[in-house]
Protein backbone atom coordinates (compact mmCIF):
# COMPACT_ATOMS: atom_id res chain seq x y z
CA UNK A 1 0.00 0.00 0.00
CA UNK A 2 1.44 3.68 -0.55
CA UNK A 3 0.06 7.06 1.25
CA UNK A 4 -3.29 7.29 -1.03
CA UNK A 5 -4.30 3.66 0.47
CA UNK A 6 -4.40 2.09 -2.81
CA UNK A 7 -2.05 -1.50 -4.05
CA UNK A 8 1.53 -0.15 -5.28
CA UNK A 9 0.27 -2.06 -8.53
CA UNK A 10 -2.84 -0.01 -9.09
CA UNK A 11 -0.95 2.90 -8.32
CA UNK A 12 1.88 2.05 -11.32
CA UNK A 13 -0.97 0.89 -13.69
CA UNK A 14 -3.63 4.13 -13.64
CA UNK A 15 -3.42 6.04 -16.74
CA UNK A 16 -2.44 9.88 -16.04
CA UNK A 17 -3.14 12.67 -18.68
CA UNK A 18 -2.75 12.80 -22.48
CA UNK A 19 -0.05 15.16 -21.97
CA UNK A 20 1.17 13.60 -19.00
CA UNK A 21 1.29 10.13 -20.63
CA UNK A 22 2.38 12.26 -23.92
CA UNK A 23 5.46 13.68 -21.96
CA UNK A 24 6.62 10.22 -20.10
CA UNK A 25 6.16 8.28 -22.87
CA UNK A 26 8.24 10.52 -25.39
CA UNK A 27 11.52 10.03 -25.94
CA UNK A 28 13.89 9.39 -23.15
CA UNK A 29 15.61 12.58 -21.77
CA UNK A 30 19.30 11.09 -21.96
CA UNK A 31 20.51 14.25 -19.61
CA UNK A 32 17.93 13.77 -17.34
CA UNK A 33 18.16 10.03 -16.91
CA UNK A 34 22.10 11.01 -16.50
CA UNK A 35 21.74 13.61 -13.70
CA UNK A 36 19.47 11.56 -11.80
CA UNK A 37 22.31 9.03 -11.05
CA UNK A 38 24.77 11.77 -10.49
CA UNK A 39 22.45 13.62 -8.17
CA UNK A 40 22.18 10.81 -5.47
CA UNK A 41 25.50 10.13 -5.43
CA UNK A 42 27.61 13.83 -5.24
CA UNK A 43 30.95 14.55 -4.10
CA UNK A 44 31.22 15.61 -0.46
CA UNK A 45 35.25 16.53 0.24
CA UNK A 46 34.03 15.37 4.12
CA UNK A 47 31.52 12.74 3.32
CA UNK A 48 31.60 11.42 0.06
CA UNK A 49 34.71 11.88 -1.68
CA UNK A 50 34.40 9.26 -4.11
CA UNK A 51 31.11 10.83 -5.69
CA UNK A 52 30.27 12.71 -8.57
CA UNK A 53 31.60 15.39 -9.72
CA UNK A 54 29.36 17.61 -11.48
CA UNK A 55 30.60 19.98 -14.49
CA UNK A 56 27.64 19.78 -16.47
CA UNK A 57 25.32 22.08 -14.75
CA UNK A 58 25.54 26.01 -15.45
CA UNK A 59 26.13 28.00 -12.69
CA UNK A 60 28.97 29.79 -11.37
CA UNK A 61 30.56 30.07 -8.21
CA UNK A 62 33.12 32.56 -8.53
CA UNK A 63 32.21 35.67 -7.22
CA UNK A 64 30.68 33.95 -4.45
CA UNK A 65 32.17 35.67 -2.07
CA UNK A 66 31.35 39.26 -3.46
CA UNK A 67 27.56 38.27 -4.09
CA UNK A 68 27.73 36.86 -0.30
CA UNK A 69 28.93 39.75 1.27
CA UNK A 70 26.63 42.15 -0.65
CA UNK A 71 23.92 39.77 0.33
CA UNK A 72 24.48 40.26 3.64
CA UNK A 73 24.99 44.06 3.29
CA UNK A 74 21.43 44.46 1.95
CA UNK A 75 19.65 42.61 4.65
CA UNK A 76 20.45 45.42 6.72
CA UNK A 77 18.08 47.30 4.22
CA UNK A 78 14.86 47.66 6.12
CA UNK A 79 12.31 45.78 4.15
CA UNK A 80 8.92 47.19 3.36
CA UNK A 81 5.25 45.73 4.60
CA UNK A 82 4.45 45.24 1.38
CA UNK A 83 6.26 42.40 0.66
CA UNK A 84 4.38 39.80 2.23
CA UNK A 85 1.49 40.65 0.04
CA UNK A 86 0.59 39.94 -3.64
CA UNK A 87 2.35 42.69 -5.85
CA UNK A 88 2.07 43.52 -9.76
CA UNK A 89 2.19 40.65 -11.96
CA UNK A 90 5.10 42.31 -14.00
CA UNK A 91 7.11 42.85 -11.41
CA UNK A 92 7.91 45.99 -8.95
CA UNK A 93 7.96 49.50 -10.48
CA UNK A 94 11.36 49.46 -7.91
CA UNK A 95 12.92 46.18 -9.83
CA UNK A 96 11.69 47.35 -13.18
CA UNK A 97 13.67 51.12 -12.90
CA UNK A 98 16.57 49.61 -11.18
CA UNK A 99 16.78 47.05 -13.95
CA UNK A 100 15.87 50.20 -16.46
CA UNK A 101 18.86 51.64 -15.41
CA UNK A 102 21.48 48.92 -15.98
CA UNK A 103 20.60 47.75 -18.96
CA UNK A 104 21.33 51.57 -20.37
CA UNK A 105 24.38 51.17 -18.23
CA UNK A 106 25.62 48.28 -19.45
CA UNK A 107 23.89 47.78 -22.78
CA UNK A 108 24.31 50.96 -24.15
CA UNK A 109 20.58 50.67 -25.79
CA UNK A 110 19.99 53.56 -28.73
CA UNK A 111 16.35 54.42 -27.32
CA UNK A 112 15.30 55.02 -24.28
CA UNK A 113 13.97 52.05 -22.19
CA UNK A 114 10.28 52.89 -20.66
CA UNK A 115 9.63 50.45 -17.44
CA UNK A 116 6.26 50.07 -18.64
CA UNK A 117 8.18 47.76 -21.72
CA UNK A 118 9.76 45.47 -19.19
CA UNK A 119 8.23 42.50 -17.01
CA UNK A 120 9.84 40.70 -14.83
CA UNK A 121 10.23 36.69 -14.07
CA UNK A 122 12.42 34.03 -14.52
CA UNK A 123 14.35 33.86 -17.62
CA UNK A 124 12.91 30.10 -18.09
CA UNK A 125 9.51 31.11 -17.50
CA UNK A 126 10.00 33.79 -20.41
CA UNK A 127 10.69 31.60 -23.25
CA UNK A 128 7.77 29.56 -22.09
CA UNK A 129 5.37 32.53 -22.16
CA UNK A 130 7.11 33.50 -25.45
CA UNK A 131 6.07 30.30 -26.89
CA UNK A 132 2.47 30.20 -25.62
CA UNK A 133 2.65 34.02 -27.02
CA UNK A 134 3.75 33.95 -30.27
CA UNK A 135 3.09 30.54 -31.57
CA UNK A 136 0.53 27.57 -31.62
CA UNK A 137 0.98 24.03 -30.45
CA UNK A 138 2.62 21.94 -33.44
CA UNK A 139 4.43 25.11 -34.62
CA UNK A 140 8.15 26.01 -34.48
CA UNK A 141 10.64 28.09 -33.58
CA UNK A 142 13.78 28.05 -35.22
CA UNK A 143 17.49 28.96 -33.48
CA UNK A 144 20.87 27.38 -34.52
CA UNK A 145 22.25 24.44 -32.88
CA UNK A 146 23.86 23.25 -30.94
CA UNK A 147 21.76 25.61 -28.03
CA UNK A 148 21.27 24.95 -24.43
CA UNK A 149 20.06 21.74 -23.59
CA UNK A 150 16.58 23.22 -21.84
CA UNK A 151 15.40 25.05 -24.47
CA UNK A 152 13.27 22.19 -26.49
CA UNK A 153 11.60 21.60 -22.90
CA UNK A 154 10.83 25.04 -22.26
CA UNK A 155 8.46 25.58 -25.17
CA UNK A 156 7.88 22.25 -26.15
CA UNK A 157 6.89 20.21 -22.89
CA UNK A 158 3.86 22.57 -22.13
CA UNK A 159 3.57 24.81 -24.82
CA UNK A 160 3.65 22.64 -27.38
CA UNK A 161 6.08 24.05 -30.02
CA UNK A 162 8.67 22.29 -31.93
CA UNK A 163 12.50 24.04 -33.49
CA UNK A 164 13.97 23.87 -36.51
CA UNK A 165 17.69 24.28 -36.52
CA UNK A 166 20.25 26.14 -38.13
CA UNK A 167 23.83 24.03 -37.95
CA UNK A 168 26.72 26.31 -36.76
CA UNK A 169 29.40 26.45 -38.97
CA UNK A 170 33.03 26.96 -37.65
CA UNK A 171 33.57 25.45 -34.22
CA UNK A 172 35.88 23.08 -35.06
CA UNK A 173 38.14 26.15 -37.17
CA UNK A 174 38.60 28.37 -34.42
CA UNK A 175 36.70 31.49 -33.15
CA UNK A 176 35.61 32.34 -36.73
CA UNK A 177 31.79 30.74 -35.92
CA UNK A 178 29.35 31.70 -38.15
CA UNK A 179 25.58 31.71 -38.20
CA UNK A 180 25.35 31.52 -42.60
CA UNK A 181 22.24 33.90 -43.98
CA UNK A 182 22.54 30.76 -46.28
CA UNK A 183 22.19 28.00 -43.96
CA UNK A 184 19.60 29.98 -42.44
CA UNK A 185 17.69 30.56 -45.44
CA UNK A 186 17.73 26.85 -46.16
CA UNK A 187 16.85 25.83 -43.02
CA UNK A 188 13.74 27.86 -43.49
CA UNK A 189 13.11 27.03 -46.64
CA UNK A 190 13.34 23.13 -46.43
CA UNK A 191 10.45 23.56 -43.14
CA UNK A 192 8.67 25.45 -44.81
CA UNK A 193 8.32 22.92 -47.66
CA UNK A 194 7.85 20.33 -45.11
CA UNK A 195 4.53 22.17 -43.95
CA UNK A 196 6.27 23.81 -41.10
CA UNK A 197 5.10 26.90 -40.02
CA UNK A 198 8.15 29.25 -38.55
CA UNK A 199 6.65 32.07 -36.01
CA UNK A 200 9.97 32.95 -34.42
CA UNK A 201 14.05 33.31 -34.40
CA UNK A 202 15.53 32.55 -31.31
CA UNK A 203 19.10 33.54 -30.59
CA UNK A 204 21.42 32.93 -27.59
CA UNK A 205 24.53 35.50 -27.43
CA UNK A 206 26.41 35.24 -26.36
CA UNK A 207 25.86 31.57 -26.87
CA UNK A 208 25.45 28.56 -24.60
CA UNK A 209 26.95 26.07 -25.04
CA UNK A 210 30.45 26.87 -27.36
CA UNK A 211 31.02 30.44 -25.95
CA UNK A 212 31.19 32.48 -29.15
CA UNK A 213 29.39 36.03 -29.29
CA UNK A 214 28.19 37.11 -31.99
CA UNK A 215 29.17 40.51 -33.96
CA UNK A 216 27.36 43.28 -34.98
CA UNK A 217 26.70 42.88 -38.84
CA UNK A 218 25.54 38.84 -37.57
CA UNK A 219 23.26 40.19 -35.56
CA UNK A 220 21.99 43.17 -38.13
CA UNK A 221 21.86 40.04 -40.72
CA UNK A 222 19.51 38.24 -38.63
CA UNK A 223 17.86 41.04 -37.95
CA UNK A 224 16.96 41.59 -41.28
CA UNK A 225 16.16 38.10 -41.74
CA UNK A 226 13.62 37.81 -39.66
CA UNK A 227 12.05 40.76 -41.14
CA UNK A 228 11.91 39.32 -44.19
CA UNK A 229 9.56 36.54 -43.33
CA UNK A 230 8.11 38.54 -40.97
CA UNK A 231 9.06 36.79 -37.64
CA UNK A 232 9.52 37.54 -34.22
CA UNK A 233 12.98 37.44 -33.11
CA UNK A 234 14.10 36.69 -29.33
CA UNK A 235 17.29 37.59 -27.96
CA UNK A 236 18.83 35.94 -25.06
CA UNK A 237 21.75 38.00 -23.39
CA UNK A 238 21.89 36.60 -20.25
CA UNK A 239 25.89 36.01 -20.52
CA UNK A 240 26.35 39.52 -21.75
CA UNK A 241 28.48 40.70 -19.09
CA UNK A 242 30.27 37.48 -18.73
CA UNK A 243 33.15 37.61 -21.22
CA UNK A 244 36.44 37.59 -21.28
CA UNK A 245 39.77 37.79 -23.52
CA UNK A 246 39.54 41.08 -24.49
CA UNK A 247 35.99 39.92 -26.42
CA UNK A 248 33.33 42.98 -27.23
CA UNK A 249 29.75 42.24 -26.59
CA UNK A 250 27.28 43.64 -28.88
CA UNK A 251 23.62 44.01 -27.96
CA UNK A 252 21.12 43.74 -29.91
CA UNK A 253 19.53 47.08 -27.81
CA UNK A 254 22.11 49.06 -29.29
CA UNK A 255 21.15 48.53 -32.90
CA UNK A 256 18.64 49.73 -35.36
CA UNK A 257 15.85 47.57 -35.76
CA UNK A 258 13.93 46.87 -38.83
CA UNK A 259 10.76 45.95 -36.88
CA UNK A 260 10.84 46.47 -33.09
CA UNK A 261 7.18 45.22 -32.75
CA UNK A 262 8.94 42.05 -33.56
CA UNK A 263 11.82 41.86 -31.21
CA UNK A 264 11.69 40.73 -27.39
CA UNK A 265 15.13 40.71 -25.30
CA UNK A 266 15.71 38.84 -22.47
CA UNK A 267 18.14 39.08 -19.22
CA UNK A 268 18.58 37.44 -16.10
CA UNK A 269 20.59 37.92 -12.82
CA UNK A 270 21.39 33.87 -12.90
CA UNK A 271 24.54 34.07 -15.06
CA UNK A 272 26.63 37.22 -14.70
CA UNK A 273 25.43 37.20 -11.04
CA UNK A 274 26.06 33.29 -9.86
CA UNK A 275 21.86 34.23 -8.41
CA UNK A 276 20.71 31.07 -9.96
CA UNK A 277 18.43 30.07 -6.74
CA UNK A 278 17.58 33.69 -7.18
CA UNK A 279 15.37 32.97 -10.78
CA UNK A 280 14.88 36.82 -11.35
CA UNK A 281 14.96 38.37 -14.62
CA UNK A 282 13.41 40.60 -17.68
CA UNK A 283 11.22 40.33 -20.70
CA UNK A 284 12.28 44.09 -22.30
CA UNK A 285 9.53 43.91 -25.25
CA UNK A 286 7.82 47.15 -27.18
CA UNK A 287 4.53 44.99 -28.54
CA UNK A 288 1.80 45.99 -26.56
CA UNK A 289 -0.04 42.40 -27.08
CA UNK A 290 2.70 40.49 -25.67
CA UNK A 291 3.11 42.61 -22.97
CA UNK A 292 -0.55 42.68 -22.04
CA UNK A 293 -0.32 38.75 -22.14
CA UNK A 294 2.42 38.65 -20.15
CA UNK A 295 0.75 40.55 -17.70
CA UNK A 296 -2.27 38.30 -17.67
CA UNK A 297 0.02 35.22 -17.51
CA UNK A 298 1.99 36.63 -14.70
CA UNK A 299 1.25 35.68 -11.45
CA UNK A 300 1.77 32.08 -12.42
CA UNK A 301 5.81 32.54 -12.97
CA UNK A 302 6.17 36.02 -10.57
CA UNK A 303 9.56 35.81 -8.78
CA UNK A 304 8.82 36.35 -4.47
CA UNK A 305 8.86 39.83 -3.35
CA UNK A 306 11.82 39.51 -0.99
CA UNK A 307 14.06 38.40 -4.04
CA UNK A 308 12.20 41.41 -6.29
CA UNK A 309 13.41 43.73 -3.34
CA UNK A 310 16.75 42.87 -3.09
CA UNK A 311 17.32 42.48 -6.71
CA UNK A 312 16.21 46.15 -6.76
CA UNK A 313 18.79 47.35 -4.21
CA UNK A 314 21.50 45.25 -5.45
CA UNK A 315 21.02 46.39 -9.30
CA UNK A 316 20.90 50.03 -7.83
CA UNK A 317 24.43 50.21 -7.12
CA UNK A 318 25.69 50.40 -10.57
CA UNK A 319 28.71 51.79 -9.59
CA UNK A 320 29.71 48.30 -7.76
CA UNK A 321 28.37 46.31 -10.20
CA UNK A 322 30.65 48.37 -13.20
CA UNK A 323 33.35 49.47 -10.96
CA UNK A 324 33.78 46.07 -8.64
CA UNK A 325 32.29 43.33 -9.70
CA UNK A 326 32.22 42.63 -13.65
CA UNK A 327 36.09 43.05 -13.61
CA UNK A 328 36.64 41.10 -10.80
CA UNK A 329 34.16 38.70 -12.43
CA UNK A 330 35.38 38.98 -15.70
CA UNK A 331 38.77 38.55 -14.56
CA UNK A 332 38.61 35.68 -12.92
CA UNK A 333 37.02 33.68 -15.63
CA UNK A 334 39.08 34.51 -17.73
CA UNK A 335 41.77 33.15 -15.51
CA UNK A 336 40.18 30.06 -15.18
CA UNK A 337 38.98 29.45 -18.79
CA UNK A 338 42.36 29.99 -19.92
CA UNK A 339 43.84 27.53 -17.19
CA UNK A 340 41.57 25.26 -18.09
CA UNK A 341 41.45 24.95 -21.62
CA UNK A 342 45.23 24.46 -21.80
CA UNK A 343 45.10 21.64 -19.58
CA UNK A 344 42.16 19.77 -21.24
CA UNK A 345 43.93 20.61 -24.62
CA UNK A 346 47.05 18.88 -23.51
CA UNK A 347 45.35 15.54 -23.62
CA UNK A 348 44.60 15.54 -27.07
CA UNK A 349 41.10 17.32 -27.05
CA UNK A 350 40.20 20.09 -28.98
CA UNK A 351 38.35 22.91 -27.06
CA UNK A 352 36.68 25.88 -28.98
CA UNK A 353 38.50 29.22 -27.96
CA UNK A 354 35.80 30.82 -26.44
CA UNK A 355 35.20 34.35 -25.87
CA UNK A 356 32.11 34.00 -23.37
CA UNK A 357 29.68 32.20 -20.69
CA UNK A 358 31.21 29.28 -18.13
CA UNK A 359 32.43 26.28 -20.22
CA UNK A 360 34.80 24.46 -22.20
CA UNK A 361 33.36 23.21 -25.71
CA UNK A 362 35.27 19.90 -26.31
CA UNK A 363 35.54 17.72 -28.84
CA UNK A 364 36.17 13.85 -28.47
CA UNK A 365 36.61 13.09 -32.12
CA UNK A 366 40.42 12.04 -31.68
CA UNK A 367 39.00 8.92 -29.54
CA UNK A 368 36.01 8.46 -31.87
CA UNK A 369 35.74 4.74 -33.35
CA UNK A 370 33.31 6.58 -35.70
CA UNK A 371 31.43 9.51 -35.85
CA UNK A 372 28.33 8.41 -34.21
CA UNK A 373 25.74 9.70 -31.31
CA UNK A 374 26.15 5.92 -30.67
CA UNK A 375 30.12 6.89 -30.11
CA UNK A 376 29.90 9.79 -28.07
CA UNK A 377 26.91 7.79 -25.67
CA UNK A 378 30.17 5.49 -25.20
CA UNK A 379 32.40 7.77 -24.01
CA UNK A 380 29.42 9.51 -21.82
CA UNK A 381 28.94 6.39 -20.16
CA UNK A 382 33.01 5.91 -19.51
CA UNK A 383 32.42 9.53 -17.51
CA UNK A 384 30.20 8.15 -15.72
CA UNK A 385 31.90 5.02 -14.94
CA UNK A 386 34.93 7.60 -13.51
CA UNK A 387 32.62 9.68 -11.64
CA UNK A 388 32.62 12.89 -13.58
CA UNK A 389 29.58 14.59 -15.50
CA UNK A 390 29.71 16.76 -18.49
CA UNK A 391 26.58 18.14 -20.23
CA UNK A 392 26.90 16.05 -23.67
CA UNK A 393 26.37 17.31 -27.33
CA UNK A 394 23.26 15.16 -27.75
CA UNK A 395 21.57 16.77 -25.15
CA UNK A 396 22.68 20.23 -26.15
CA UNK A 397 21.64 19.51 -30.17
CA UNK A 398 25.00 19.36 -31.44
CA UNK A 399 25.26 18.83 -35.24
CA UNK A 400 27.86 16.85 -35.17
CA UNK A 401 28.41 14.21 -32.59
CA UNK A 402 32.18 13.69 -30.24
CA UNK A 403 31.22 17.09 -28.00
CA UNK A 404 30.84 17.75 -24.38
CA UNK A 405 30.50 20.98 -22.12
CA UNK A 406 32.63 20.95 -19.11
CA UNK A 407 31.74 23.93 -16.71
CA UNK A 408 34.64 25.22 -14.92
CA UNK A 409 32.87 28.16 -13.19
CA UNK A 410 32.07 25.11 -10.16
CA UNK A 411 33.94 25.24 -6.99
CA UNK A 412 37.29 25.49 -7.99
CA UNK A 413 38.54 22.49 -5.53
CA UNK A 414 36.05 20.36 -7.60
CA UNK A 415 37.23 21.50 -10.69
CA UNK A 416 40.67 20.27 -10.42
CA UNK A 417 39.40 16.69 -9.27
CA UNK A 418 37.09 16.54 -12.20
CA UNK A 419 39.67 17.19 -14.85
CA UNK A 420 41.95 15.26 -12.93
CA UNK A 421 39.45 12.15 -13.54
CA UNK A 422 38.84 13.46 -17.08
CA UNK A 423 42.47 12.37 -17.75
CA UNK A 424 41.86 9.12 -16.15
CA UNK A 425 38.90 9.39 -18.76
CA UNK A 426 40.99 10.03 -21.57
CA UNK A 427 44.04 7.49 -20.88
CA UNK A 428 41.01 4.60 -21.09
CA UNK A 429 40.02 5.94 -24.41
CA UNK A 430 43.63 5.86 -25.09
CA UNK A 431 44.14 2.40 -23.70
CA UNK A 432 40.49 1.08 -25.37
CA UNK A 433 42.00 2.16 -29.26
CA UNK A 434 45.00 0.91 -28.68
CA UNK A 435 43.69 -2.66 -27.64
CA UNK A 436 41.08 -3.50 -30.57
CA UNK A 437 44.58 -1.65 -33.16
CA UNK A 438 43.69 1.76 -33.31
CA UNK A 439 46.84 4.15 -33.18
CA UNK A 440 45.53 7.60 -34.54
CA UNK A 441 42.26 8.16 -35.32
CA UNK A 442 41.46 10.75 -38.07
CA UNK A 443 39.55 13.98 -37.27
Amino acid sequence: MDTTGLPITQCIEERLSSKAEEFLNGPPDILQDEAYIVNVDLYDKSNNPDGFIKLGISESRLCEDLMIAKMKELQKTEEDASLVYYSDTRGSPKFRTAMKRFLERFFKPNHAIDIEQLHSMAPTSMLEMLAFCLADPGEYIMTPSPFYYNFYADVMSRAGVDIVTVPVAGMDKGSSVSISMEQMEASYQAATQQGKRIRAIIIFNPHNPVGYILTKHQILNILHFSNKYKLHVIFDEIYALSVFNQAEFTSVLSLDVPDPQRLHFIYGLSKDFGLSGYRMGILYSRNKRVLKFCRFMGNRALSAGPIDFRSSHLLDDLDWIENVYVPTHQSRLQEVFNKSKSRVEKLGLYVFPAQSCFFLWIYFGKFMRQKSVEEERRIGLLMIKNKIFLCSGEANFSPAPGWFRLTVTVDQDELEIGLQRLENVVTELELENINIGIHKLPE
